[in-house]
């Protein structure tokens, strides 16, 4: 049953996503030339535009015309992202090299280096 009607559901938004065949072939100057009330007959609408009952229809097949929202990431989430960049990977990973052959300075080093770019990367994209 369930299946049935979202079949349904999606053939009914299909026919109403077919174009109108005219006005998608006619050209700009054929359209800008057509008298007035051939193009609202030929586009099937009225000056006055959709009636109610278009009006509905096309609310459930569409739905509400909103736009989405996007999910905010967390303070936390946006600074750890940071940490993706390929270039800040490939320091960490020379950082780490450096520090297992025992070299601590030069480890600490890059690491302190990479802290602070994300840190001035993280600062001036929430200025954005």
């Amino acid at each position: 049953m369930m299946r049935t009607m979202v079949a349904a559901d999606l053939k009914q938004k299909e026919e109403a996503e077919k174009p109108t065949g005219w006005a998608q072939t006619a050209s700009n100057e054929e359209l800008l030339c057509t008298p007035i009330e051939e193009l609202l007959t030929k586009l099937g609408t009225s000056p006055s535009g959709l009636t109610s009952e278009q009006a509905e229809k096309l609310l459930q097949v569409y739905g509400r015309n909103e736009v989405a929202k996007k999910k905010k990431r967390t303070a936390i989430m946006r600074f750890a992202l940071q940490f993706k960049s390929p270039l800040i990977l490939i320091l960490l990973f020379a950082g780490s090299i450096a520090g297992a052959l025992g070299s601590l300075a030069d480890s600490a080093i890059i690491f302190i280096i990479v802290v602070m770019s994300v840190i001035l990367v993280y600062l001036q994209e929430s200025k954005a």
